[in-house]
């Protein structure tokens, strides 16, 4: 009990707690670490192969228009770019901790890759925590950066889409007006 409550302390208090207890980390030979993330690759592939509807896929592929699909493509290229770059400014000026932005790239797309293909929304978030504490933050601050990052992120989904939601709501009052207009006719 002491020792968590050690462990409390000094997560309160701003130092850097371990994320793997002790215990579990052990002395694996790197070629064996390297084939054992290949096997569990290679396992995760194959039980997405087994579980995709391929003759359906192909026929929404097919379907697709390829200059649509490049320009999601292009579109999404271009948002990874600019939240690393959010996230950056928000690392450096609110938690104080400088990191190269390819560095920083490399671990927004892992959270990305991971917010995709695992269940739950926040399985990237807890991602892109644990890599900037390994690469030298504190836990307390990564986590603060990554939910300020999460936020400012909504704010700008929604104020890129207030003007739709307003007109969309302008439209509805104006069809309220109108058919109230008419119901109280002479």
């Amino acid at each position: 009990m002491t020792r968590l409550r050690h462990r409390l302390s000094r997560f309160l208090a701003g130092n850097s707690v371990e994320v793997v207890p002790s215990w579990v980390k052990m002395n694996v030979p790197r070629p064996l670490k390297t084939i054992l993330k290949i096997a569990v690759s290679l396992g995760l592939l194959g039980y997405l192969y087994s579980r995709c509807d391929f003759p359906r896929f192909a026929q929404a592929v097919s379907l697709a228009r390829p200059g649509y699909l490049l320009l999601a493509l292009l579109c999404t290229a271009v948002f990874v770019l600019i939240s690393t770059v959010r996230f950056r400014l928000i690392l450096r000026d609110h938690a104080g901790f400088a990191m190269p932005y390819f560095s920083l790239l490399k671990i927004y797309l892992m959270g990305l890759f991971f917010s995709f293909f695992t269940p739950g929304g926040i399985s990237g978030d807890a991602v892109r925590v644990a890599k900037l504490n390994r690469g030298g933050g504190k836990l307390p601050s990564s986590i603060q950066s990554v939910i300020l990052e999460r936020g400012l992120g909504f704010l700008a989904l929604l104020t890129l889409s207030a003007p739709f939601l307003y007109r969309e709501a302008a439209e509805k009052v104006v069809d309220a007006a109108v058919l109230l207009g008419c119901s109280n006719g002479p």
